[in-house]
């Protein structure tokens, strides 16, 4: 992606982005603190309340066309069809099937999956008894998942979602709202699809991830398309906006494995920046990394405030 949208000083070609201020609370960037400057993208911090974002974004167009069709996609469609892959995206979907059915209950619920993929999660519901939708911009995406029998439409949310489909019990979006030049606005909108007692569980990146913090900018969630970078906290303040309150907060996929290929020394500095205390690395496994919300992704549950 880079070479295709960046010239030859490194920095985004003329006309394929532009810049923006804090997408959560309107603050200027030119107040925010650089944070990393990687891939053409200023990485800041907002001054205000703390989110971290990149200033430039690439134009909607340019930015929808990668994930219709482009050699990533082709790569992630394969991924997908890897079997031990497909495993473990069907156990972090029931896991998170589970979680929101925690919250619903065993009442009849429908679902609506915002980037549904190829399905994994649209299954977990199915197994549940829940009546599942997904909407997914890549083509791939779609027909696996309909070949798995699984109800998924070809779009964008929300101007391809059917009205007629609205309100949904439950809604998720897994590593969506990322994703979004306006977090917040395409946020208030998946809250207006949601029933009054409706939950929504959203995973996003986490920014304070051990594995992150320690890669820095070499992180490939630092990349295009990630266009906000989310703590637990910040993903609160986005959701209190729009008028929803978590109902818990967690972190998922530890990659500890990952985090102990660095070196010792960094791992524990990286550690006790983020937790404010001395850790050592012995202490450091995935249920010490899940325990201080420094896992590799945030998944939180939210209703209606």
């Amino acid at each position: 992606m880079s070479a295709s949208v960046l010239d030859e000083t490194g920095e985004f070609r003329l006309g394929l982005a532009h810049t923006r201020d804090c997408p959560l609370c309107a603050a200027s960037s030119q107040n925010a603190s650089l944070v990393y400057h990687a891939h053409g993208m200023h990485i800041v911090r907002c001054h205000q309340c703390g989110l971290i974002y990149s200033q430039e974004v690439i134009n909607r167009d340019s930015d929808e066309s990668r994930y219709r069709s482009s050699n990533v996609m082709s790569a992630h469609m394969a991924l997908h069809r890897n079997a031990a892959y497909a495993e473990l995206e069907s156990n972090k979907a029931r896991y998170i099937i589970g979680r929101l059915a925690q919250v619903r209950g065993t009442c009849e619920t429908s679902l609506l999956d915002i980037g549904c993929s190829t399905g994994a999660l649209l299954q977990a519901a199915a197994e549940v008894g829940w009546r599942a939708l997904g909407i997914e911009l890549n083509r791939g995406g779609v027909q696996i998942a309909r070949s798995r029998g699984l109800d998924a439409i070809e779009g964008c949310f929300p101007q391809d979602l059917p009205a007629r489909r609205a309100p949904f019990n439950a809604i998720t979006m897994l590593d969506v709202l990322e994703h979004s030049e306006d977090p917040a606005g395409f946020l208030a909108s998946v809250s207006e699809h949601l029933s009054h007692d409706g939950v929504l569980g959203i995973q996003v990146p986490n920014f304070n991830s051990l594995l992150i913090r320690i890669e820095g900018a070499r992180n490939n969630n630092i990349c295009h398309g990630h266009w906000s970078y989310f703590t637990p906290e910040t993903l609160v303040k986005l959701a209190y906006k729009v008028g929803l309150r978590a109902l818990s907060m967690e972190t998922i996929i530890s990659e500890v494995d990952r985090i102990h290929a660095h070196p010792a020394k960094h791992v524990v500095e990286t550690a006790r920046l983020l937790t404010g205390r001395d850790v050592r690395l012995a202490e450091i496994d995935h249920v010490w990394v899940h325990e201080h919300l420094l896992g590799y992704k945030i998944l939180g549950v939210f209703c209606r405030a």
